[in-house]
């Protein structure tokens, strides 16, 4: 296993049929290994694939950096509906279907205006 981990660790670009080959195993039985042994999924090593690529402009679809449902939204959300503890699955959705009803359109305005500028430094960055 320290060698399958040291193989992914140094080339995050490979692809778990690419390592399965060379060490002369079955892609499943590597797949396996990769989730059980490394506690690794082969989507995160899908997402070391997609951003170590030759082409660099090519990336997952989303980013929770930049979307504003995951930077803001869906944490407003969580701070206001784990106040108090919800004994069913009924009570946690009306929680939340009214905190999002409360939400404030300013509040919602503001993240999502930062949403240009996270983005230029996305860009900047490059």
């Amino acid at each position: 296993m320290r060698r399958v981990s040291d193989i992914f660790e140094h080339d995050p670009s490979r692809s778990i049929r690419d390592v399965a080959k060379e060490l002369d195993v079955s892609h499943v039985t590597l797949l396996a290994c990769v989730n059980e042994d490394l506690r690794c999924h082969s989507y995160k090593l899908k997402v070391g694939q997609l951003l170590t690529q030759k082409n660099k402009n090519m990336r997952p679809p989303s980013s929770p950096d930049l979307n504003p449902m995951d930077y803001f939204f869906w944490g407003y959300l969580e701070r206001h509906t784990n106040r108090l503890a919800h004994n069913t699955k009924a009570a946690l959705i009306n929680s939340i279907m009214r905190q999002a009803r409360k939400l404030d359109r300013a509040l919602v305005a503001k993240a999502c205006s930062s949403y240009r500028a996270r983005i230029q430094h996305v860009i900047d960055a490059e």
